[in-house]
């Protein structure tokens, strides 16, 4: 793994207007915001997701919107869906015997126990799940509006908590 700093990234809701689908779709004016944050910042992309199972399609869909694909370097740990979820959306359930996490913060935070050496990092969710009852998480996160996706101010605030934690880095080290 790269030195880059680390982006935990949903689809549904961030690079995409709605809550849930039932297929990987993105957005080309969000996922242009996406890229600019990403090259602006140097990004490692570790989705946290839904979609999180399907990372080498994910990693070529965000290719042919010119982000390059090695930069999505893994998922968060555990069940994509759970059976009760993935049969209602005519799913089929994951077939890895992973665990599930109670929460998508849980999942993060799990990742980053695995992968002690990032501190620079942010979360991109529409979700409070993804921060909620972790305040370490709380202040890398970012919450969009599913109404509206990754807008110009979330990623002000992202490259914001970025450049706070370099600062911060800097001044420990």
């Amino acid at each position: 793994m790269s030195g880059r700093a680390v982006l935990f990234l949903d689809i549904d809701g961030v690079l995409n207007r709605t809550v849930i689908a039932n297929h990987i779709r993105l957005e080309s004016e969000l996922v242009a915001r996406l890229k600019g944050l990403v090259e602006a910042e140097d990004l490692d992309i570790v989705l946290s997701t839904f979609w999180r199972h399907f990372t080498e399609y994910v990693g070529y869909v965000l290719h042919r919107h010119k982000i390059d694909a090695t930069r999505v370097i893994g998922c968060t740990p555990g069940r994509a869906y759970s059976i009760e979820k993935a049969t209602s959306r005519g799913l089929t359930p994951s077939p890895h015997p992973t665990a599930e996490y109670a929460s998508r913060a849980c999942e993060i935070r799990a990742w980053l126990d695995a992968h002690p050496h990032v501190t620079r990092y942010v979360i991109l969710d529409d979700k409070p799940s993804a921060a909620e009852g972790d305040a370490e998480l709380e202040m890398h996160f970012v919450r969009t509006d599913p109404a509206l996706g990754l807008t110009a101010e979330n990623v002000e605030d992202a490259r914001s908590i970025l450049q706070t934690r370099s600062a911060w880095a800097a001044r420990v080290l």
